[in-house]
Parts: structure tokens; sequence; C-alpha cells
């Protein structure tokens, strides 16, 4: 409460409050004589000396009650003051002031006078303690005033004066539906009247303070709140002066608190007014208890994803999927706010899903902290597709609850219920259907073949019989498939000539009849084969299709050959027309072949691709690849058949990549700001559009009919953007309540069918502040062995909508980071600080983070000045596990002597997670005998005598242990940590030449996939011995695997160790297979095998530039790299950007960091010939990339030096405010181009001087910001700026030249 008179000094510090009113100003100074009349009210200060002379005469009788004193003479006057104050204050007041004020103030006024007046006056000095019994005929000279005035007046309304509340004995809590919340009167009741208004102030308070509210009545609807009216829990209303009561509407909105059947809330009543009466220093204060009746429960309101009706607190929901991409998507929040921590724990069918993820994060139970209650999370079941014909089926989830909060432990949710909608479809499909056989006159020449394969297992046994109407055409009868044995079955087919003289080919068809006692397979169709008899000197047939599957990213195809071709014109890279019909409409028109090996072909799609997986209820042409007849042939010399005219379905993949998707959008904005959410950018797709669906959650509850319109306006401008198929939603700055939370949801489809939803939550603020996100989703997956960006966009506050001023706008930075441990977060990056040297981003470099751990990173946004307008972004960074790295030194292919001890070493086996807290790696070894067929046959009998626990495996075959001489056998090393497990196989043959030369490669990784990059080599270290004295090592040779390019090798075939393998010579995802084979000088060999696996860039995107056209420095362009897929563990991917002002010229980077974001904006310089190349680059986890390029056209800036000076000016200094060291050096290089940094052919004018040298200030300003230390890209970025003012060195001045 305020102080009832100002202090002599301010207080050393603000008060924790402010005061609930002014206090009054102070006399501006003592008036020199007395006034005619007593003050109204007393001054704040004594007089420094006492007036004079006394009142002429005192008044003739009372006046009226006033607030301020009456006129009439004091009854007595006060004794002689003693020496040292009294303990209790005197009954009157004295005759003269006191040497010194109490020590402390009395406890109440003085009594009232006498009801009569004195007989006689007094005299100057009193001779009595009592008064005369009569009044004196004369006036009563009055004693000196005292030094201090009385502090209160004495009339009878300021005995009388107090107030009385009138409050309802109860209140119902209700929420806001849209029509007025039910309220009950209070009256406020004065006792007698003020001659100023009263203020009366109101406060709701207790357990439950937001509940209790004051509002407006609607004078249409008495006894409910005005809808416009959000109401208050203060509120502060005014009696008029002469009025006594005032009448005030109370209402009870639900607040999400459950505090049982009702809580007592508390009503603090205050009074203030200038009328001294009721003044603030009366300290008129009362508390009125108000019952309030709770409607909260303490329930789990659920819902599905996207709905549009009301979440659900018991009963069920259903929602159904198709098996083939069955993800159930449902969200959970609590209903009121709980008193502790709430773990939410998924009962129930928890063993049918394949995974369950919270928020994006894998697992299931979530622990809700009270401060987080009223955060939807968003949870995803997935079923696992089993090619099962087992129908439609439930699952059934449910959330229990455990909690401190009795309210809420052992609480249950409404039953989930996930519906798997069966599309498994009982159909056999034909690898190959259209055969070629040979026939001579002495009978077949050569035979051919096909798969039969059943698409599910069946119930019961399935009989396919066979039939062709040509009886010199030669095939399998029958086959049986059984529920035990439903493996695909193959059908041998030959002929002979119908007439052995006539030598002309024919063709002939298969039929195929199923019965079964399972109702799906019984009398399935099964496509007919058609068979080309030909007689001819070729001895095999001509290749066919025998497979074709979408690779798991659904951006291509892999295409097998039931045996190895031509090639066509044994390049590995085909036109896709040459091969395939139909091709630029199923494959797109960007659609790429190229062989994998003889008999495998890769598919890329082109953007517009139209193929899809096959459906056996609906199948059309585009469900299959459909190959040209007449142009593929075997790998054989001489060879003349060609394969005929052919289709094969394209089968479904076999682990599809579901969309990656995320919504870019800060967690805050300020009041001026509006928001947009970017869903752009999203992965798996496979080349083809992703459909979407936007949807928006407030948990929060409208309290007026404006915030339900506004929430509905919202909705409806989402359905819009759903109806567009919008990728970006674009809200303004009064879309938004302020002081609300949404969160903003979003579901990607691709065309396979497979959903990933993402959401965003977005805080409206109720001031300004900078806006302020990560880069990516809100929660984002890494490796430990993987470096992160985690990038900023930061802008400045938007100040339009208020009236406010800043100092300065330069930003602050202010960044931390959490471990997650167990259920609490705790500081734990020590190198933090380094991390996030470029303020714009924290770089992590490989290893920095525990593996299987979770991190919290948040950074803090403000005005360097002072921090207190300010924003924060949070991300959170999980770290999954890894697969172990098992491996075995020395080559896929080895070779031992029989009798000679051999080693095979798997000690370079590792784990990339290096999670010692799950144990030591252990290693178990196998071996399998390899049969002349392929096929394996247990050995494991011949390491009896090995330990088979070693990294090392230490062993010496002999015929007396079983080993033979000249066979091949597989080791297999199993390495396992905890519950992950990796395997590792090579092939060993034995041979039976003791002595013979050894071949070793000592140093070389086959388990990292390389990038096919220009003038990069890989190097194999390897060594020759001969175990023989008596033999030296003649020849080293090494050379490529079969149809693989010997131009792969960077050195001589005989070239001393290492071999250098040109890697700008390999192709992306290839195996190669590279052969070392060691001579002795007896002519002895032997060899190892290493494999060398490629990586392939992202593939099947776009890159787009907008706009087209632009003006040097002032058009914003807007590069987007979108739709771009890749392989499964390639992701996730990020983006670069540059430029190249001409062809061939060197490429000027406008990014120090690989992005998360795959758009970026900016301006771009001045060009010599108007045109400048934009380049995109889209980068995997391996560092492979593809790169695009489109053109736009930017005119020259007309400018004087002058004005660019100011105009970059302004530029750079909004750069460097915002920290963002990226955009500076990019400013910096256009402003160069528009003054013509890089022309040489004129001397510099003293402006230009003065600018280029500004410019170079900027530029190291901005090279300490982008973190040169920890980024290549940023370093290249610098040292690009700096060239690009350095074009005429002699020009520059001694500052610059030195700054460069």
């Amino acid at each position: 409460w305020p102080t009832p008179r100002p202090s002599r000094a301010p207080t050393p510090r603000p008060t924790a409050r402010p005061s609930s009113a002014p206090s009054h100003a102070p006399k501006p100074a003592p008036t020199p004589l007395p006034t005619p009349r007593p003050s109204p009210e007393p001054s704040l200060k004594p007089t420094r000396v006492p007036t004079p002379k006394p009142t002429p005469s005192p008044t003739a009788t009372p006046g009226d009650p006033t607030a301020a004193p009456v006129f009439s003479p004091t009854p007595r006057p006060s004794s002689q003051p003693s020496s040292k104050p009294t303990k209790v204050p005197t009954p009157a007041p004295s005759a003269r002031p006191t040497p010194l004020p109490t020590p402390r103030p009395t406890p109440s006024p003085s009594p009232e006078p006498s009801s009569k007046p004195t007989p006689a006056p007094t005299t100057a000095l009193p001779t009595t303690a009592l008064p005369s019994p009569a009044p004196t005929s004369v006036p009563t000279i009055s004693s000196p005033p005292s030094a201090v005035p009385t502090t209160a007046p004495t009339t009878i309304n300021y005995r009388l004066a107090d107030f009385s509340v009138a409050a309802p004995p109860e209140l119902a809590e209700a929420a806001f539906t849209g029509t007025g919340l039910k309220v009950e009167h209070l009256v406020v009741n004065l006792t007698v009247p003020a001659t100023e208004p009263v203020k009366v102030t109101l406060r709701g308070g207790g357990q439950s303070a937001s509940a209790l509210r004051f509002y407006d009545e609607d004078p249409d609807n008495p006894g409910y709140a005005l809808t416009s009216d959000a109401g208050s829990a203060s509120v502060a209303r005014w009696i008029p002066a002469g009025d006594t009561i005032l009448t005030l509407a109370a209402g009870a909105l639900r607040d999400r608190v459950n505090n049982g059947q009702s809580v007592v809330q508390t009503i603090t009543v205050s009074l203030d007014s200038d009328d001294a009466i009721y003044g603030r220093e009366r300290n008129f204060i009362g508390s009125f208890a108000v019952t309030v009746l709770d409607v909260d429960e303490s329930l789990i309101a659920v819902n599905k994803f996207l709905a549009t009706t009301d979440p659900v607190t018991s009963g069920a929901i259903t929602a159904e999927a198709k098996e083939n991409a069955a993800t159930f998507v449902f969200t959970a929040a609590l209903t009121s706010l709980p008193f502790s921590a709430v773990r939410l724990e998924v009962k129930g069918d928890v063993d049918a899903f394949a995974s369950i993820s919270v928020d994006g994060a894998d697992g299931g139970n979530r622990t809700v902290e009270p401060a987080d209650w009223a955060s939807a999370a968003t949870y995803e079941f997935r079923v696992a597709d089993d090619a099962v014909l087992s129908g439609d089926r439930n699952y059934s989830v449910w959330f229990v609850a455990r909690s401190d909060d009795a309210n809420y432990d052992s609480r249950r949710s409404a039953t989930m219920t996930c519906q798997v909608i069966e599309d498994d479809v009982a159909f056999a499909t034909v690898s190959g259907k259209a055969l070629t056989v040979g026939a001579g006159v002495d009978g077949p020449t050569f035979s051919d073949g096909y798969w039969i394969t059943l698409s599910a297992p069946p119930t019961a046994d399935v009989i396919v019989s066979l039939g062709c109407a040509d009886t010199n055409v030669f095939n399998t009868k029958r086959l049986l498939f059984t529920p035990d044995n439903w493996d695909r079955k193959y059908v041998a087919v030959n002929a002979s000539l119908a007439d052995p003289d006539v030598l002309e080919g024919r063709t002939a068809r298969l039929t195929h009849y199923v019965e079964s006692a399972d109702a799906f397979f019984d009398d399935l169709a099964v496509s007919d084969v058609e068979i080309a008899v030909e007689f001819s000197v070729d001895s095999v047939p001509p290749p066919k299709l025998e497979l074709v599957r979408f690779l798991d990213g659904g951006n291509g195809l892999d295409v097998l050959f039931d045996s190895p071709t031509n090639m066509i014109d044994g390049e590995w890279d085909i036109d896709c027309a040459t091969l395939f019909e139909y091709a630029a409409q199923q494959f797109g028109a960007d659609g790429t072949c190229a062989w994998t090996n003889s008999s495998a072909l890769r598919v890329t799609f082109g953007a517009g691709a139209q193929i899809v997986p096959f459906d056996y209820v609906a199948a059309t042409t585009l469900n299959s690849a459909w190959l040209k007849g007449g142009v593929l042939k075997n790998d054989l010399d001489g060879a003349t058949l060609t394969s005929a005219a052919q289709y094969a379905e394209a089968q479904k993949p076999l682990h599809p990549v579901a969309p990656a998707i995320s919504i870019t959008a800060p967690e805050s904005v300020g009041v001026c700001d509006g928001v947009v959410l970017d869903a752009r950018g999203a992965t798996g797709g496979g080349s083809r559009a992703l459909t979407y669906n936007w949807g928006v959650l407030t948990t929060w509850d409208a309290e007026t009919d404006a915030d339900m319109a506004s929430v509905a306006a919202l909705e409806a401008k989402l359905q819009q953007a759903d109806a567009a198929g919008a990728v970006t939603l674009d809200l303004g700055f009064d879309d938004l309540l302020e002081g609300r939370a949404y969160d903003f949801l979003i579901a990607a489809t691709n065309f396979l069918g497979v959903t990933t939803t993402a959401y965003a939550t977005v805080d409206k603020l109720a001031s300004p502040a900078p806006s302020v996100q990560f880069q990516g989703a809100a929660t984002q997956t890494m490796v430990r062995s993987d470096k992160k960006s985690l990038k900023l966009d930061v802008a400045l506050p938007k100040l339009a909508c208020v009236d406010a001023n800043v100092s300065s706008t330069a930003l602050g930075f202010a960044w931390r980071a959490w471990r997650l441990a167990g259920a609490t977060y705790v500081r734990d990056i020590p190198d933090l600080a380094e991390y996030t040297a470029n303020p714009m981003s924290c770089r992590l470099p490989a290893d920095a983070l525990a593996a299987q751990t979770t991190y919290k990173f948040q950074v803090t946004v403000g005005f360097a000045d002072s921090m207190t307008i300010n924003n924060s972004a949070t991300t959170t960074v999980v770290v999954g596990s890894q697969d172990l790295m098992a491996s075995i030194s020395g080559g896929v292919e080895q070779t031992v002597a029989i009798g000679a001890d051999a080693e095979l070493d798997g000690s370079e086996s590792y784990d990339p997670d290096d999670n010692d807290a799950e144990g030591a790696m252990a290693y178990t070894w196998t071996v399998a005998h390899v049969l002349d067929d392929g096929s394996r046959e247990d050995a494991n009998s011949l390491l009896s005598s090995t330990d088979t626990t070693q990294s090392v495996l230490a062993f010496t075959p002999t015929t007396a242990a079983g080993w033979a001489s000249g066979a091949t056998y597989e080791f297999t090393l199993t390495v396992s940590r905890g519950t992950r497990r990796a395997a590792y196989s090579v092939l060993v043959s034995v041979s039976s030449d003791q002595y013979m030369p050894r071949a070793t490669v000592t140093g070389f990784d086959e388990s990292v996939k390389y990038n096919p990059t220009e003038d990069t080599f890989a190097a194999i270290y390897f060594e020759a011995t001969s175990p023989d004295p008596g033999r030296t090592i003649e020849q080293t040779a090494w050379s490529v695997g079969a149809g693989q390019s010997a131009g792969l090798l960077g050195k001589p075939s005989g070239a001393p160790s290492p071999m250098l393998i040109d890697l700008g010579k390999t192709r992306p995802n290839a195996v190669y297979r590279l052969r070392l084979t060691v001579t002795d000088s007896i002519g002895s060999t032997s060899s190892t095998v290493v494999s060398l696996t490629t990586n392939g860039p992202p593939t099947s995107g776009t890159f787009a530039v907008a706009p087209y056209r632009g003006t040097a420095l002032e058009t914003e362009f807007e590069f987007l790299l979108d739709g771009w897929s890749d392989d499964v563990d390639d992701y996730p991917l990020t983006y670069t950007y540059g430029y190249r002002l001409v062809q061939d010229a060197a490429l000027t980077p406008l990014v120090a960091d690989q992005y998360a974001s795959a758009w970026f904006l900016t301006t771009l310089p001045q060009a010599p010939n108007v045109n400048i190349t934009c380049v995109g680059r889209v980068f995997d986890r391996y560092l492979s990339y593809a790169q695009a390029f489109t053109p736009v056209r930017v005119d020259p800036l007309e400018i004087s030096t002058e004005d660019l000076s100011a105009f970059a000016g302004d530029l750079l200094s909004a750069s460097a405010d915002t920290g963002d060291g990226e955009a500076s050096l990019s400013l910096v290089s256009n402003v160069a181009s528009v003054i013509g940094g890089t022309d040489a052919s004129r001397r510099r004018l003293s402006a230009e001087q003065e600018l280029i040298d500004d410019l170079m200030a900027h530029t190291i300003s901005a090279a300490s910001l982008v973190g040169t230390g920890s980024s290549a890209a940023a370093a290249a970025q610098v040292l690009s700026t700096v060239s690009r003012l350095t074009g005429d060195p002699d020009s520059l001045s001694e500052s610059s030249q030195t700054g460069a």
C-alpha cells in the first residue's frame, strides 16, 4: 500500500510492486501568515515557525459535518508538556509543541470534543487542568499551534465512515461457450456518502486465483456477462460523490485447476478517495470469502491427429489405416493443471506395434511437468506390414497416469482403437512372361524358365497346374505351395521342332490353373506365359525381366534380369527410353537409368514420375515396367537372340521410407509480428509432391466471442491451405491472439501411402520481441559420429503496432544446453561456448554428444544493451544409437594354406557410439562350407578346438581336422554389445600349397561408403610375402572385377603399396571388387579381394530461384531446393547456396554452414552481363552432394557513391545488429559489385575508397562471427568476400590492405 506521506529521500531500490494509486503531492511552501480558517486536511509537513496570532474569533456555531474539521474551539487546552514523552498518549493535545516528536505515532486520534462549550473562555495559559464551567463572553485566545498538525480530522462522518460487502454465497465455474457467462451480484455499501468519488478496488485471490472474475453485465441479458468481456481478477470502480452503493457482476470462469468439489476464494476490497473520510490513510481494506464450485476434472484427453471433433476423456476413439502404411497418430493432453509431474504410460496391445514414438522420439511413455500440462503430445503407433492374409484387425491402447497428485494417479484415458485394414491380396506373380527356348533337329538346344511367387502364405496347400496346347513344348506340370513352404517355385520349359523340316520359329502359350482349400487362393488367375521356340545357333536364351521393385525411398526402381546382359552398348549409363516403353511418363522426363552390373539396372526418377506399386485389385499400365523387345541380348559373344517385349509388375518397397517433415516456425512471436509456417524441404516424397493437411489445436479456453471468432477464422485459413495444397501458411500479426499459444499440426503423405506428422507450438506474446527460430524440426535426430549444425534464423522485432523506442538495435545471444538424465535436464555441455563462437549457429563436432541421449539447446536473443526485450528458441536433439561395425581385415576373399597357421583379424570392429555403459564388445566366430551350388553347410565343428570368442581367430586348417584342400569356406564374425548385433563374412579358400605366397591387405576400410568425387583417391595398403625363404615375390597385380572399368586404378597394376583408386571414375551406388594377385618365383599364386562401395548423392529434386529478374542489392531472391530423396541411411539432408557471376567462374558461397533449411533468402550482386548462375547443393550425411543450377537476371543498381554509402551502411548495420556474419559477408560482396570492386580499369574516387575501407572493416568483423576456425565453408566465404574487395589492390588504403 502507498505510504501516507512522501518520504524525505528516494528509496534505494524500487518496491516489489507498484502502489495502487499515486501519493498526494506536497504543498510547494509554507504560508507566511496563518490561514483564515483551517485547511481541509493537514499539510504533509509542519510549518517551520508557529503562526504569530490566533484566529480572530471562533465560529458562532459548528458547521455541517464535512470532510474537514469544524471551526469550534477545542474543549480544553493541553496540559504542560512533560520533559519526556509519555509511554501512553495524552488524552488531549498539549498546549505547546513538544521539543521532540514522540518515538511512535499515537495508536488512535484524540478523544472527541465535549458536547458543550466551556462556560468561560480559557486564558492564554491555563490555571487549572479543567475548563471553566461556563463559556466566556470574550473569544478564547488560542495557544500557539503545535509544530506537527493532527493527522486526522475529527468530524462525525469521519468517525462513521466504513463499508460493507454483500458477496454472493457461491459461484459455479463454467466454460465460455459463446453465450454470456452466468454472473452474480456483489454489492459494496458505504456507511456514509463522500463528497468526492470513492475508488473501490477488488481483487480475487486464494488457492484458485484465476477462477473468480469480475465482469460487465449484459444490459440486454441480466444475470449474464457481456460476451465481449473476458473478465478480470482485479477491477477498480468508482462510487460517485454522494452515493453509497456499488454493484458489480462476479462470475467464475473455468480455470483448469482441480480443487475438488469447491474452493474458497477471497475477495479483497480496498477504498481510496480525495475525501479524507475514505482516504487511503484510513486503510479501508476488507476481505470476504466466496465459495467457488469447481467443475474441473483431472482427466486425459485424447483425439485423432487433425480431428475436427472435440477430444474425448472416456469411452473409445477409433482410427483406421491400411496395413501397408499403418500409422495411427493421436494427440494426448491433460485437462487440468497437476500439482505434481504426471507420467503417462501406454497400456494395452503395445507389443502389436512395430514402433511407438512421442513427438518424434522413440518410446511410448512420457512425463508431463506441471509447467507443460496444457501442451498436447503427438503419439505415433506404427504397425508392420506382415504380408499375411489375416484380415482386418483391431489393436487397443490407452494411457494410465502415475503421479503424486492424487487427482491424476491411476487415471485412465479413453481407449484408442487402431483398426488395421487388411490390404494384402492373394495373387501370384510370374517373373518372366515371355520366354525363349531353343529347338534343333535333334531336339531342344537350350531351355528357359520362370518363377511363380505367391503374395502371402496360404492357410492350405495351393496347387498350380500348368498346360500348353503345343505338345512339343515340355514344361513343369505341377507346383505345390504349402503353408510351411510357400517360397517361389521354378517352372522349367524347353521344346523341340514341331516339324524337323520346318526350321522357322513358332510361339506357344503356357496357362496356369490354381486350386486350394484356402478360399483366397482357390481359382486364382495367373498371367499366361508366351513361349518363343527358336531354331538358333545361340546356346542360352536372351535375358528377361525377373523383378522390378521400388527403392525404399520411393525415388526409383531396381530392375533385375534373370541372366547377364550385353548392356546394349556396354556403357553403364543408358537412356531409359532405349530400354523401356513409356519411360518419360513412368520415370519422369529427367529420369535416368544406369547399370549396377550386367544383370541389374537402377532407375532414378525425375520430377513427374507416375509409376506406382503394383495393385492386384486395380492393375493398370502404371503398375509395371515395360521392356522393349528386340533390344537386349545376353553377354556371350556372337549372341543373336534378343529379349521379347515383356513387362514386370513394380513391387512395393521392402522398407518404405516415411516422409521427413517439419514446420519451421518461431516458438514465440512479438505482438507486432506475424508468423510464417513453412513445411517446405520435406524429404521422402520419391520425386513427387507430398500431400499436406493442416490443423491447429488451442489448449486454452476461449473467454470472449472475439476469441472464438479468431479461432474459427484461423481454422478457415488452414482449410483454405488444405484445399490449395499449400506447404506454407502466412499469418498476419492480428491472426493470433496476444498471450495465447497455438499448436499447428501438419500431416504429409507420399505416393506410397506413408504418412508423417509434425507440429509446431507458437506463442503470441503481448509485447515486441526479436524473431528467433532454429532451422529444421523442433526435435532433431542425429548419431554420435556425425557433425551437426544447429542454425538460427534471426530478425529484429517489429515495433509498428506499439509505442516503443529502443536505444540500440544490436542483438545479443545467450546459449544454454542441457542433457536429459532420467526425468531431469542437467547442464552438461562444457564446450558450448566454443561450439557457438558464431552466435548464429551451434556447430557440434563429431562425438561431441553421447549416444542414446537426449539434449535440449536453447538460445535467448535480445537487445544487447539490456536484454530486456528478448525472445528464446529451443530445439531438442535426440542422439540415436548406431549399428556396430563388424569387420574382418584382409579383404572379402582370402586364401589360407593347408597345414599352415592362419588368422582372421576382427579387431578393427568397433562401436561408433563408444558406449562403454553397455559393457565390452563380444565376439563370436562361425564357419560354413560353401557347396558347388552356392549353398552353405554348417562346419563349426572345424573350430571345436579353437577359441571363437576373441577378436582374432587363430586356426590351423588340416586334413586331419576335416578341412578340405581346394574348398571354400565362409567365415562370419558376429560382434555384440548390449542389445546391438552386427555380422561380417569373408570367403576363405584353402590352398594345397603350404608355402604359397601371401597377399595381405593391411589397410583399407571396407565399411565406408566412398563418394565418387573428382580428383579424389582411396588408398589400399597391402603387402606380399612368401613363407618359403627359397621363393621370392615376383609380381603383384591388381585387377578390377568383371564388367568394371580398369581405369579405376590410379597407378599401374603392379605398382607398390598403396594402390590408389580413382573415386572420380567410380559410379554412384556401386560395389567394386578389386583383386590383388601375388605370384612367387616358382609361379605359385594366391589372391585376396577387397570390396569398395560408393555412395550416391540425393536425387529427384528440383531447384528454383524466384523472382527470375531483380535489381542488385534491392531485390530479395528466394532459393528453394525441394523434393530431394536419398537412401534411407543417408538422411538427413543439408543444403548450401551460392552463385557464379560468369560461366566456369569460381563458386561464390552465400552461407558458411550447411543449412537444415531447404530455402534461403538473399540479395544478389551486380553481374558483368546481368546474368547470374545460381547454384544449390544438397548433401547427404556422408557429404555426397548433388548440385543444380538456375539462371537469374540481376539488373544494375543506378545509384551515386554517396547514396550507396548511406544505403549500404543501413543494410550492413541491420545485418550486424542481428549478429548474422554470413549475411554481412554476402552484403559486402554485393555492395562491392555495385561500386565496381573488381574493376581495375580506373583509379578509385576518394568516396569509393572510403566505402571500401568501411566494407573491409565489416568483413573483418563478420569474419569473427562466422567461425572460420570451425567451418571450411565459412573460411571460403570470407576469402571470397576479401577477393571481391581487393580486385584493385593498388587503389586500396593501407588499412584495407592490412585487413586483407
